[in-house]
């Protein structure tokens, strides 16, 4: 039985990046499953001829730094692995696109079997992040709402809070090993399955936490037996495949200009790119198109 591949999208907005990156994914060997955030109304979705969309029904309403994160994270797996099995289960966000074509990145995954592609930070960065899981981060869905007053007041709260933690040396999973990443993955069936089997102790760990899902994937990954698979332990972003460029902001938005940085890297996927430059994203667009009509 030919091995198949699942593409987990997570997407809120950029709908003409996600239709271009649904059209490259649409391949026989592909299987796409697409979480659109429930605050989002109206969008129209490109029709596949190869692969098969799954819409995810039961829409999360999505929050910066919130366990809603997580939330849907697990859900697309949990989706995608009860339709499975899937040699590879790769998360990517709507304002991503592929830098090689299907055939490259089947082969690639081939040649890897059962490795895992997620990237971890092993500086002394982390250290300076663990606050983030160890105290309590309460307010975390309202930390980017719409009434700013409430937002005002909720922050200040919140702030004051962690304070007394800090004062009073509240912290909590003091005997767990943190590790943390970049939280696009590309990993296994056989991790999935791990993965899942952890859920309700994921969802409980990360619960009132902050942007923990930079945490828990790499975090569970690094906790189990699946630790000897990991890629590339050394580079955050070899080891998750990814081309993601923090230098020149929180996350760098791909440009014109950076097209033969892009095709040429050994990366297979890059994040972001924004619809309001669409030259980027039709040159990358056409590359791949025309490498896949000559496999």
């Amino acid at each position: 039985m030919e091995e198949k591949h699942a593409f987990l999208i997570i997407a809120h907005n950029n709908f003409y990046i996600l239709n271009k990156l649904i059209q490259l994914l649409d391949d026989s060997k592909n299987d796409i499953y697409l979480h659109i955030d429930r605050k989002v109304r109206n969008y129209k979705i490109y029709d596949t001829y190869k692969s098969k969309v799954y819409l995810i029904n039961n829409r999360i309403d999505v929050r910066w730094g919130d366990i809603s994160q997580i939330k849907c994270e697990m859900q697309l797996f949990k989706e995608a692995y009860n339709n499975g099995p899937y040699q590879y289960y790769h998360l990517i966000s709507g304002v991503d696109l592929p830098l090689k074509s299907n055939k490259y990145i089947h082969d690639f995954f081939n040649l890897n079997k059962g490795k895992e592609f997620v990237g971890f930070v092993n500086d002394k960065s982390l250290g300076t992040q663990l606050y983030k899981v160890r105290y309590y981060h309460f307010f975390m869905r309202y930390y980017r709402g719409n009434n700013r007053y409430l937002r005002l007041i909720l922050r200040i709260l919140r702030e004051l809070i962690l304070k007394f933690e800090e004062i009073l040396n509240i912290s909590r999973n003091k005997e767990y090993t943190y590790m943390k990443g970049a939280n696009w993955v590309s990993v296994s069936n056989n991790f999935v399955k791990y993965l899942l089997s952890r859920e309700k102790d994921i969802l409980s760990r990360y619960r009132y936490t902050e942007c923990a899902d930079e945490f828990f994937m790499q975090s569970t990954l690094w906790n189990s037996p699946f630790r000897e698979n990991i890629y590339d332990i050394n580079d955050e972003y070899k080891s998750c495949l990814r081309k993601i460029d923090r230098k020149r902001g929180c996350v760098y938005t791909w440009e014109n200009d950076d097209f033969n940085e892009l095709i040429s890297s050994d990366y297979l996927f890059a994040r972001k790119f924004d619809e309001k430059n669409t030259e980027i994203i039709d040159k990358i667009f056409n590359h791949l198109k025309g490498l896949d009509d000559k496999n």
